[in-house]
């Protein structure tokens, strides 16, 4: 307002506007209420004091809500906002309506939740009621087929219900008052239990233990709930479907003391209660001892929760990426990969859920109890509706993958199968047989899926060639010397082994102490006098051979300071050191053939150590993360993996350096199927990935403004642990290291043969899970059309059952009920087209897999190409997963 020097500021109020909320310009409210001149308005656009004909409005609500849902804001930060736009100075405080705001925000919220969900009252409402579904599941009376229940035991997995279960310590709830003083609005309808009967149930299981495992998730367990002390509740827990990743009604709640048996019992038995199925699934990562005692305690859940028996059969799987951390005995039985019907899923969808909610933690937790429940409730709603509306890719996306790698490990299974039954039909008549033995009872058969321990050490070989030795001795028929001929090549190697140790360490040590110096000529010293002693010996079994004429001199570092050759790096010029010729000359009576032996056996064990000292790097790192704080602590720990690395690094050069003594020595051949080249990136754990060029730039950077000078095979050596959520980790292979067996020596070996086996037993299973995953998509098309159908004869009834109320409302609610089914219509459409073409492509998969008989799925449509819009935030890689045997 112009003041006759300058504009100030006022209000509308003063000037005299009067607002009318909620209708068009010019109209008035007809059941507006007196003006009110003292009121203050939350928008979007700022706070204000201003005059208004009371009507309801929403905009600044709906505004809110999505910011919350969709950006993580808490309602402090967005109202504190609110006020920086209204006035940024301070200089005209306004009155404090954050506690107002946020009364209102959470009955807006459950408001919103009741509306589509709501056609009878609060009154009729029932428990898991404002839940939304996962309309790709198995819903009996809703989409599944008639005569579901009664399909031949081969086809019953198809209409099985998958779920994970999982438990969250950050989502924790801190005591802030009692739950009267602000009571729950939703009471059990939705995605978190009743408190009353749960908490009714928990308390008389106060003492129970928390869940021990196999592993070392204990250690983890106890960090996060150690610090319990002004809490209410120390994290929560949760049930999702596996394969969509949707939060289960009614399978959420809050943990008291760490992850207890009670709790998790409780949970999943409520979020199964009336699934109305024969078959569930449940993927937990502790469920290898969890499931061990469920049947006992299932005994005490409450009757209403109550699992009957044998009426529905219940499984325990561990979640892929878990399984890695259990102990070797849990591995077959408990993995994904071996159990029929759950086709490619990795059992870590709840994992990927917690990523929706943890952005919600810092907020949530200081709130009174039934704030925490319902405001998670919403934001479990806002997950699953995103979810269900990126089913369309999603499904399309997985069938489109699943045909092709069906077709190609089918025919890669076929391959190897045929080879073995023109062999020996038999035996794989016993391995079909072993095989399902073991999968209806795991405990008194034998692993069909465990490779067996190496038959082929290095240690075995020196035993074997020893006794050779000594009956070539008797005989008179060998080179008499006091040490042997496989002693002398167990020399040589030994020699390259510590030539090559010595030389890592005299690499890492650019500037060296006075101790360090004199440690380093010591030995060596010592190691040039094992040579000294083999180049004795080599005169003995490589008669006529001196290497002092070959190209390579050999000189002592301690007695000539200035030279560039130092001890480990002379070359010993064993039999796989020369040429074919050279070795026809000097090398007589097999020496090479030892070698050659000695060499295989030697690839073999490093490659075992490899593994092994990978292993131990990946747990030894997640240990660290999980468990080591502090400056001490942390700095022993990086020694400790220094050492490992070295450890890692020595077995990868060993097998290089036996690999390449056998190509020298074999040639090319059917062996290097098995013995392979390891790359820089083959270096990797199962739950390792390649850095990408990207990360490898940022490294370099980083060191160049250290002051380091790294080279690029150093930084390519670089591994990080795998994101299992990351987007198109679902496509990341581990190296090839983790797939191949071990060296043998002969195809009559029995471990060879049982070798064999495992590999044939682990290619049925790929085999089999993608054609699953083939039948099981499309199926889980069927049942999206079918409950979208469903759904729009369902709001289309509700307009039958407004009859009775006034004229308007009846109005309202028919518009809303009609605008829904035509929703439903429409994603119907859509995506019976998106997914025709597909489902076209499938059919050859379905007549194999199910019989002949030609399973129902969307109609065809007549173009043969597929647009994919795929928001890769819902698309998930539930399917795929990223560590596979």
């Amino acid at each position: 307002m112009w003041n006759g020097l300058f504009f100030q500021r006022t209000t509308l109020r003063d000037l005299g506007l009067r607002i009318q909320l909620g209708h068009a310009y010019g109209c008035s409210c007809p059941t507006k209420l007196a003006a009110n001149v003292n009121f203050r308005v939350i928008h979007s656009t700022g706070i204000h004091h201003i005059t208004i004909d009371q009507c309801p409005t929403f905009e600044v609500l709906h505004h809110f809500h999505l910011f919350n849902l969709q950006g993580k804001v808490t309602g402090y930060s967005f109202y504190h906002a609110l006020e920086y736009q209204t006035d940024n100075t301070g200089l005209d405080p306004l009155p404090d309506r954050l506690e107002t705001f946020m009364l209102i925000i959470r009955e807006w919220c459950h408001i919103k939740m009741l509306k589509p969900f709501n056609p009878g009252g609060v009154h009729a409402m029932a428990p898991g009621s404002l839940a939304i579904p996962c309309r790709a599941c198995p819903l009996p009376n809703i989409n599944l087929p008639r005569g579901w229940d009664n399909v031949p035991p081969a086809r019953a997995w198809l209409y099985m219900l998958i779920v994970a279960m999982d438990a969250n310590f950050r989502l924790r709830s801190r005591l802030r008052g009692s739950i009267n003083k602000e009571p729950r609005l939703g009471l059990g309808w939705g995605y978190f239990v009743n408190n009353g009967p749960y908490s009714e149930f928990i308390k008389d299981f106060l003492d129970e233990d928390e869940i021990r495992t196999c592993v070392g998730f204990q250690a983890l367990l106890n960090m996060l709930t150690k610090k319990s002390k002004g809490l209410r509740a120390t994290g929560m827990a949760a049930v999702s479907c596996a394969h969509h990743q949707l939060f289960c009604p009614l399978g959420m709640g809050d943990l008291q003391k760490g992850e207890r048996y009670c709790n998790m019992d409780y949970l999943f038995a409520s979020s199964i209660t009336g699934c109305g199925l024969r078959m569930v699934t449940i993927s937990y990562d502790v469920g290898c001892q969890w499931f061990t005692k469920f049947w006992t305690h299932i005994q005490h859940l409450p009757q209403a929760l109550g699992i009957t028996l044998p009426s529905l059969n219940i499984r325990a799987l561990v979640p892929k990426f878990h399984l890695q951390s259990h102990v070797e005995a849990c591995h077959s039985a408990f993995l994904f990969n071996f159990f029929k019907g759950v086709a490619r899923m990795d059992g870590e969808g709840v994992e990927r859920n917690w990523d929706e909610l943890n952005g919600q933690g810092p907020s949530t937790s200081e709130m009174l109890p039934g704030a925490h429940w319902d405001t998670l409730d919403d934001c479990c709603g806002w997950v699953n509706w995103r979810k269900t509306m990126g089913l369309g890719n999603l499904l399309l996306k997985r069938l489109l993958l699943a045909i092709t790698q069906a077709n190609e490990t089918k025919a890669d299974f076929v391959r190897f199968d045929t080879s073995l039954r023109e062999e020996n039909p038999e035996d794989v008549t016993a391995m079909e047989s072993d095989l399902a033995a073991w999968t209806e009872d795991h405990s008194s058969r034998p692993d069909p899926y465990r490779l067996p321990k190496s038959n082929i050490t290095l240690h075995q070989v020196r035993l074997l060639m020893a006794e050779e030795e000594k009956e070539r001795a008797e005989a008179g028929t060998g080179i008499m010397h006091d040490v042997s001929a496989g002693a002398f090549l167990l020399l040589g190697m030994e020699i390259q082994t510590l030539q090559q140790v010595l030389r890592l360490e005299v690499k890492g040590k650019q500037k060296q102490t006075l101790l360090q110096k004199t440690t380093i000529v010591e030995r060596r010293t010592a190691l040039f006098k094992r040579i000294q002693r083999f180049r004795k010996i080599q005169q003995v079994y490589m008669p006529g051979f001196d290497p002092k004429n070959s190209a390579h001199l050999e000189r002592l570092v301690s007695s000539n300071p200035t030279c560039t050759v130092h001890v480990e790096d002379c070359k010993l010029y064993m039999p796989s050191d020369l040429s074919d010729s050279q070795r026809h000359k000097y090398c007589p009576g097999g020496l090479a053939a030892m070698e050659d032996r000695l060499r295989h056996a030697e690839a073999s064990d490093s490659l075992e150590t490899l593994r092994h000292q990978l292993r131990t790097r990946s747990f030894t790192n997640h240990f660290k993360v999980a468990n080591v704080t502090g400056q001490i602590r942390n700095t022993r720990a990086r020694e400790t993996q220094h050492r490992i690395d070295d450890k890692v690094r020595t077995a990868e050069l060993q097998y290089r350096r036996a690999r390449d003594a056998l190509l020298k020595l074999r040639g090319n051949g059917a062996w290097e199927e098995t013995l392979k080249v390891l790359e820089k990136s083959d270096v990797r754990a199962l739950n390792e990935r390649e850095l990408t060029a990207q990360e490898k730039e940022e490294i370099r950077r980083v060191q160049e403004r250290n002051g380091i000078v790294a080279e690029a095979d150093d930084i390519n050596a670089e591994r990080v642990v795998a994101q299992v959520a990351a987007v198109g980790e679902g496509q990341r292979r581990p190296s090839w290291i983790w797939f191949t067996g071990n060296a043998h020596e002969g195809m009559d070996d029995p471990l060879t043969w049982a070798a064999l086996h495992v590999e044939w037993a682990k290619a049925k299973a790929r085999a089999d899970r993608w054609e699953e995953e083939v039948v099981l998509v499309d199926e889980e098309m069927r049942r999206v059309l079918q409950f979208c159908n469903w759904k729009e004869s369902w709001w289309m009834s509700q307009v039958s059952r407004h009859q009775g109320l006034p004229h308007q409302l009846t109005e309202g609610l028919s518009a809303y009920a009609a605008e829904q089914a035509a929703m439903e219509r429409r994603i119907h459409t859509q995506w019976t087209t998106m997914w025709a073409v597909a489902h076209g492509r499938a059919e050859p998969i379905l007549r194999a897999a199910l019989g002949g008989t030609d399973a129902p799925g969307p109609a065809p449509a007549g173009s043969d190409i597929i647009e994919l819009q795929i928001e890769e935030e819902y698309d998930g890689d539930g399917g795929n997963s990223d560590f596979e045997e």
